[in-house]
This record gives C-alpha cells, sequence and structure tokens, in this order.
C-alpha cells in the first residue's frame, strides 16, 4: 500500500473513531442526539417486573418488542402512559415519569385476574370460623337444632374432622340452646385456641389446648374477676397464657396452673406484646412503658402530652419491625414514638381508626373516615420510592371501609367497601390503581384474608374461600393485617 493511501486510511479511521466513540460513549450514558434540533439530550431507563411474567408492554400505545421483566433504555424525559398485559388478566395502565439519567423501576407489578376462583370450603351450615396460622387448619362453630353450639376442627385439605368442644356433647359442659360461641382466637404457634360464650345472662370464656393434656382436661373455662367483660386478647411466646383487659387492668390467664393473675399494679390504657416483652400505657400520669416478662425489669419509654381517659375507651398500641411504635389515643389521634428510652410523641394524623405497619416497618397505613392513607417512614433505599415522611392517599372514600391490610407482596393493599372486595397499589407516583376483586352478594364484605392469599368469607352461612395467589412464587407470601 502506497503511503499516501496508509496516510487517507489513517485519518479517516481516526476521524471516524473521533466521531463515533463519543456516540458509543455518550450512548452508553444514557444520551441520545435529537437530528431535528440537532442537539444531545439525556434519557431515562424504565425497569419493569411483573406477576406472571411474560407480559406484553405497551408505552404510549405502542407495544415493545420486549417481555416483562424487561428494561428499556433511550427513553426521553416525559410522562408515559404504561401499560402491562397477558391474558386471561385485567390490565395494568399507570401513567410513569421518566427522568433523565434515572431509573425509574415498576418492580411489583400485580396482574389481577378476569375471574377469581372461588370453591366452598364446607358441606355444611356454620356460624363463624377462624384459619389456623399456618393455613392447614380450621376451626368453625356449629349450631345444631336442639343444641348448643359445638367448636370443631379440620384440616383444610378435608383428611380430618374432629369435635374440640365439647368433648361429650351429652356430658358436662354442654352449652345451653341459647348460648352461642363468638369470638375464636388461635395461638401464633396453632398450639392452642381460646373463645367466648355468650350466655343471656353472662359471657363465659375457655382456653383449648390444641395437644395432649395428661389430665385429660382439654378445656379450661377461666372466669375474669369482675363482671364486665374482657377485651384486648393477646397469646404470650411462651406457654398457654392469654393476656386480656377488664376494665383498667391487665390479666394473664395460665392454662397450665388453671388460674388468673394481674400481670401490672397499673391502672392502664392499652398494650401489645412482642416476644417476651410487654408494652403499656399507664392512666395517670399517661406515659408508655416497657417491662421484661421473664425478668420484671421496666422502664419508662416516653411520657404522653395526651388527657386521660374518660368513658372506658381503650387506646391501640402497634409495633414495627423497625423500633416504632404507633399510638392510636382515646381522641382518634395518630402518633409515633420511637421504642428507646426519653422518646417523645409525634402527632401524624386526626381522626384515625385502625393503624398497622408494612412486614418491614417502613409504612404505615392508616384508616380515618375519608379513606385509607400510607405513611412512609424509610424508603430512601428503594429506586422510584417515596420519600420518609410523605403521605400517599391510596383510597379516597366516605363511609365503611372493612378490613384493611397489607397484601403478601407488601406492595398492595385489600380492603371491602358496600359488597365487593378491592384491591390498590402503593407507592406509586402517580393515582393508584384499584380493581375490585370478588363480590359477595346481598351481604357487606365481611371476610378475613390469610396470609397464604386466601380470602375466606361466610356467605349465607356457608363457608368459601377465593384464592388470591395469582400465580405468585411462595417466597412473597408474607402478610399482616389490620
Amino acid at each position: 500500500m502506497k503511503p499516501r493511501h496508509r496516510r487517507a486510511l489513517f485519518f479517516g479511521a481516526l476521524f471516524l473513531f473521533t466521531i463515533i466513540a463519543p456516540v458509543l460513549i455518550l450512548g452508553a450514558s444514557g444520551y441520545r442526539y435529537d437530528f431535528q434540533d440537532r442537539v444531545l439530550f439525556p434519557t431515562g431507563t424504565l425497569i419493569l417486573k411483573s406477576y406472571p411474567e411474560g407480559a406484553k408492554i405497551l408505552i404510549n400505545r405502542r407495544e415493545e418488542g420486549k417481555r416483562t421483566p424487561a428494561e428499556i433504555q433511550g427513553l426521553p424525559p416525559s410522562r408515559y402512559t404504561v401499560e402491562v398485559a397477558s391474558d386471561d388478566f385485567r390490565p395494568w395502565r399507570k401513567e410513569v415519569e421518566i427522568q433523565a439519567n434515572r431509573i425509574t423501576v415498576e418492580e411489583q407489578i400485580l396482574l389481577i385476574p378476569k375471574r377469581i376462583a372461588v370453591s366452598s370450603v364446607l358441606a355444611e351450615e356454620i356460624r363463624t370460623f377462624a384459619v389456623s396460622p399456618d393455613g392447614r387448619k380450621l376451626v368453625y362453630v356449629r349450631r345444631g337444632e336442639s343444641e348448643g353450639d359445638t367448636l370443631w376442627m379440620s384440616n383444610l385439605d378435608g383428611s380430618e374432622e374432629r369435635l374440640l368442644f365439647p368433648r361429650d356433647p351429652k356430658g358436662r359442659g354442654t352449652l345451653l340452646p341459647d348460648d352461642a360461641m363468638d369470638r375464636l382466637l388461635w395461638r401464633v404457634d396453632g398450639r392452642g385456641l381460646a373463645f367466648s360464650v355468650s350466655t343471656p345472662v353472662s359471657k363465659r370464656y375457655f382456653i383449648v389446648s390444641l395437644e395432649g393434656d395428661e389430665r385429660g382436661e382439654r378445656a379450661f373455662e377461666f372466669i375474669p374477676p369482675g363482671r364486665e367483660e374482657i377485651d384486648r386478647w393477646k397469646w404470650a411466646q411462651s406457654g398457654l397464657n392469654l393476656f386480656f383487659m377488664q376494665g383498667e387492668s391487665l390479666y394473664r390467664a395460665d392454662y397450665e396452673m388453671r388460674s388468673i393473675e394481674r400481670v401490672i399494679p397499673d391502672r392502664i390504657q392499652g398494650y401489645t406484646l412482642l416476644n417476651d416483652l410487654l408494652y403499656f400505657m399507664t392512666v395517670s400520669p399517661p406515659a408508655l412503658f416497657k417491662q421484661n416478662l421473664v425478668t420484671g425489669e421496666r422502664s419508662q419509654i416516653a411520657a404522653l402530652p395526651i388527657e386521660p381517659p374518660e368513658g372506658g375507651s381503650h387506646d391501640q398500641l402497634v409495633l414495627s419491625a423497625r423500633g416504632k411504635i404507633a399510638l392510636i389515643d382515646r381522641h382518634k389521634i395518630l402518633w409515633l414514638i420511637e421504642d428507646a428510652p426519653s422518646a417523645t410523641a409525634a402527632p401524624v394524623a386526626g381522626k384515625v381508626q385502625a393503624a398497622l405497619f408494612d412486614e418491614e416497618g417502613e409504612r404505615l397505613l392508616y384508616q380515618t373516615e375519608q379513606g385509607l392513607v400510607v405513611y412512609h417512614l424509610n424508603e430512601g433505599g428503594n429506586l422510584g420510592a417515596r420519600e420518609a415522611g410523605t403521605f400517599e392517599r391510596i383510597v379516597h372514600q366516605r363511609g365503611a371501609i372493612i378490613g384493611p391490610t397489607w397484601y403478601s407482596d407488601q406492595s398492595h393493599i385489600l380492603y371491602g367497601a358496600g359488597d365487593t372486595v378491592y384491591i390498590t397499589e402503593t407507592g406509586g407516583q402517580g393515582p393508584p390503581n384499584t380493581d375490585p376483586l370478588l363480590r359477595i352478594p346481598g351481604e357487606a364484605p365481611k371476610f378475613v384474608y390469610h396470609d397464604q392469599d386466601q380470602i375466606y368469607f361466610l356467605l349465607r352461612n356457608r363457608l368459601y374461600r377465593a384464592d388470591l395467589s395469582f400465580g405468585r412464587p411462595p417466597s412473597t407470601l408474607l402478610g399482616s393485617h389490620l
């Protein structure tokens, strides 16, 4: 090759490198060239993950060549209408804002089936029921035509059924025809059950062991010291010990010892348990305490700027996984408190009816007369997440909202309204998507949501189950309830 040809080839390659290399580098850095305006501009990236996977993606009604999960690069900064769709599922749509040099993540896209599978659980009519914490067993109350209620337990796969109470329907302890079992409460590990019976003159309370009992006494009827009804039932972590409040006193019913004892001498306005720790609020002066149930060690967490209670209403205490405590006082004001000595109570909202932290303790769902709100405590580590201290109204609705609870993926909320159960997303930058899931004809949606993504409900005294797993992997089954 002649020298002039080599020089021409060298300078040509140098020219192409000078032009192409910056384009490649800028392109890899997320920049694009606008040939019309003749300018370089930064772009953003959109990551989409859905359950189920393999759904098609449409951006501004234009179908992309990729399926979920997908990473779509080179999007000019703007607001886009994003749709994720799959056969037999309702499409997911959302306004998504793409920012320059930023990654926007929508990783909890839940596609709702067009039809929810509903099946009958029991053939016979029942009055009330409770599902075990592991989702494998069911206790329920049968009502005889001429006899009192009976309590039964069965495996949800139908493999076994047995009578729990009374052990001998014709023997001692049989309920009268006018007696009615009402409340059922499983112990977390499934070893025990507490229930109450309403009679024409009083209330009766029982603890049932679901394991072998050497004395052959399966049920323990405990009699509270006062005449008032008891409430705020909670199981202790160890032993078949049931905590409850009567008036402003806290008691513990011990199944093994067949005894009742007052736990602390203070008059209290509310309490909760975490492992071997007891959290409680004293009436006067109003203060929040923590006490170790094993060692008896006690410490004050915070003095509370609220008035002493009147009229017997109780405050609500809710604990998070990150050392936060939510308190709803008798004036329906929601406070947040750090689980640390000398903490202070910070007001969050008013007219609050109930509250519940998510599984990670990063968000607080609370219910007001106006609907449902999520308060974001700490989500700085998630791409596209809302800032700490911000509020997100996910349901704006006057009237009764029934049973709001975190769905097991922790990014959606289930709730009932009218005769329908709904699911709505959280954490988005625009209005949340809300879908009707299940209609219970002619009845308010009094449903029980279980962590295994099953909804149980009674319809004309028959028990049904709706499967809400939507094909998601079992590793995402975490759950919590309000």
